[in-house]
């Protein structure tokens, strides 16, 4: 069901307005109380809203609008697709672990999967019109192979927290708002990983998104109708032409209380804000790096 609600959200978003990249990001902490300089929605006007989290008394908060000195990446997300190359790519996210190196060089996100990684998942959706982007890259290993990969999150991070203790940060997008609405931190980190299967998504409901930049008589399309489903040959010569990436079936499982998040960067683009930063469950054997945009 989640993932069936995430990826109507991509598809509806694709009669929105066009992506571009997002802006750097810093945290401060007002010396004052921030209950003196957030006015803040009540959390029942905010339930009442929004079903993604209901928000707790600000403690602190984190600046969008600045650039972060302890950031050593930038947000790559380029927008000079073609809008029907794009949609495709939101329907098909890049699930395919050999072709990592697609996914942009978001913040904190390592240069490449570690040779002793295991049940490794990759997931990349570009932004695209009205709907954010959202990126994770999944692996395990030991506690002693994995501490340097934490000890440089810790090194990177400008917070560390957990999904309670986020309810309580609230994201300032714009020098001068006066945050009745901002979001909270909450709102935006995943509390979910995704799950790749090794069984392909079809192209054959999404032709429509491609057909015709396609060589109709040479593909001939094997004689399917438009809604049948391709054969697996067909389907992924035409995955590798038209994506660069075979796009798995994909479930999502919740995380539970059991991670420790820690926040390389918050950004927004055009009021839409994003965060960037690694989660580590407890014992040190599991880390999922992400970007998720609102």
């Amino acid at each position: 069901m989640f993932v069936n609600l995430v990826r109507k959200k991509w598809v509806l978003a694709l009669v929105g307005s066009a992506f571009v990249s997002g802006s750097a990001m810093a945290a401060t902490m007002p010396a004052s109380g921030l209950q003196d300089v957030v006015n803040y929605s009540k959390s029942e006007s905010v339930s009442a809203g929004s079903a993604i989290a209901e928000r707790g008394v600000p403690k602190q908060m984190l600046e969008a609008y600045l650039p972060a000195s302890t950031v050593k990446t930038e947000v790559t997300n380029s927008s000079n697709s073609l809008y029907r190359q794009q949609a495709l790519k939101v329907a098909l996210p890049m699930t395919d672990v050999t072709q990592y190196k697609q996914i942009p060089a978001f913040d904190g996100f390592p240069k490449e999967i570690p040779s002793f990684a295991k049940d490794t998942q990759v997931f990349y959706v570009p932004q695209f019109m009205k709907a954010g982007g959202e990126a994770q890259v999944t692996f395990k290993g030991t506690a002693e192979e994995l501490a340097p990969y934490r000890a440089e999150a810790m090194k990177l991070a400008i917070m560390q927290t957990n999904l309670t203790d986020s309810r309580s940060v609230y994201i300032k997008m714009e020098p001068n708002s006066d945050m009745r609405y901002a979001p909270s931190l909450r709102e935006l980190l995943p509390d979910y990983r995704f799950n790749v299967s090794k069984e392909l998504s079809n192209l054959g409901p999404w032709r429509d998104f491609w057909s015709d930049s396609i060589d109709g008589k040479k593909q001939a399309l094997n004689g399917q109708s438009k809604t049948q489903f391709f054969d697996e040959t067909t389907n992924k010569e035409l995955q590798q032409n038209l994506l660069g990436y075979y796009s798995y079936t994909y479930t999502s499982q919740p995380l539970g209380s059991e991670y420790e998040y820690y926040i390389f960067k918050v950004g927004t683009t055009f009021e839409h804000p994003y965060v960037t930063g690694a989660a580590f469950d407890k014992t040190g054997t599991e880390v999922i790096y992400f970007y998720r945009q609102l």
